[in-house]
């Protein structure tokens, strides 16, 4: 029953953070309609922001995390703070240098992206362009959330879930932050774009002090060879699998909504915030807790207790 009400009180906490984000993330989207109306603007940002967030949810935040902490959790159970450690620094670098590659990538094939995602741009005069200058700019937060997923695992699996449900909210207060300093770029777009950017490397850095007070120390380790390394690349494959079809979904959503006209895009983007609104406020919030905490139960063999808990969480959920 401890652990239910450890449970309760961590996803309680989390929830209280992520409605304090929604409403941010409120705030930001009027400043979006107050910037740039609904219309080829508003549009060209939502599918700047989406490539790179369909590929964070794909590889970076979703599969490195269920792939990373039922591991890390089984070293810290078994006391191997050491190989803990190593562990995480390897997938950190790794992460790293793909995500790096990914980037690279995706500045250089932004166009092609954006024709993938969003075709009926083509219609309108300038939008593709306008829009594949955007996801160029916001491109590098790929890296910057993959490696914020790897933070907030580390922390998760130590119980600390305060600093990484706090990211989002200031990737928020970036990007409203930005529109106010509109005047400072060629066009209030890129400001926003700007704002993503910094957003994702606040992220990271607000989960520093905790990482260092849990024992965290970086030493660059690039071994694809490790153990933990080749059983968290087994984990994402799967995970990959179920989140890639959701996305799949999302694309196409996109891509019909492209050819709908001027605004189109934008109404989907902000039906799709009320849904996240609800989505985010406690489920997602209780299978942040319940991971590091099964992950836990099965290194320690106590498959009833796992049971419990996940009987425990569905039924508050429900």
């Amino acid at each position: 029953m401890s652990e239910h009400r450890t449970l309760l009180r961590s996803a309680s906490l989390i929830t209280v953070i992520t409605l304090l984000s929604r409403v941010l993330g409120y705030v930001r989207d009027l400043r979006f309609a107050f910037l740039l109306g609904t219309g080829v603007g508003f549009d060209a940002f939502v599918v700047a922001y989406r490539i790179p967030n369909l590929l964070r949810r794909l590889v970076g935040e979703g599969a490195v995390s269920a792939a990373f902490v039922p591991i890390f959790s089984k070293y810290l159970v078994s006391e191997n703070r050491k190989e803990a450690w190593a562990f995480a620094n390897t997938m950190i670098t790794i992460a790293t240098c793909i995500m790096s590659v990914v980037v690279v990538i995706g500045v250089v094939l932004s166009p092609w992206l954006v024709r993938l995602l969003a075709f009926g741009f083509v219609d309108t005069p300038g939008k593709i362009e306008l829009t594949a200058l955007l996801n160029r700019i916001i491109f590098p937060y790929v890296l910057f959330i993959s490696l914020s997923a790897l933070a907030m695992g580390i922390l998760n699996s130590f119980n600390k879930f305060a600093a990484p449900a706090f990211a989002p909210v200031l990737l928020n207060l970036s990007i409203i932050g930005f529109s106010f300093a509109t005047e400072l770029f060629p066009l209030p777009e890129m400001a926003l774009a700007a704002g993503v950017v910094v957003g994702g490397i606040t992220q990271i850095l607000i989960q520093v002090p905790q990482l260092r007070q849990v024992g965290w120390r970086f030493r660059p380790r690039l071994d694809f060879s490790h153990p933990g390394v080749r059983q968290a690349g087994r984990l994402m494959a799967p995970v990959v699998l179920g989140v890639g079809v959701v996305q799949v979904n999302v694309v196409v959503d996109f891509l019909f909504a492209s050819f709908q006209g001027d605004g189109a895009v934008t109404a989907l983007h902000l039906s799709d915030r009320v849904m996240e609104l609800v989505l985010g406020g406690y489920a997602i919030a209780i299978a942040t807790v319940i991971l590091p905490m099964m992950s836990r139960q099965a290194a320690e063999k106590r498959t009833d207790e796992m049971k419990s808990t996940l009987n425990f969480a569905a039924r508050i959920i429900l």
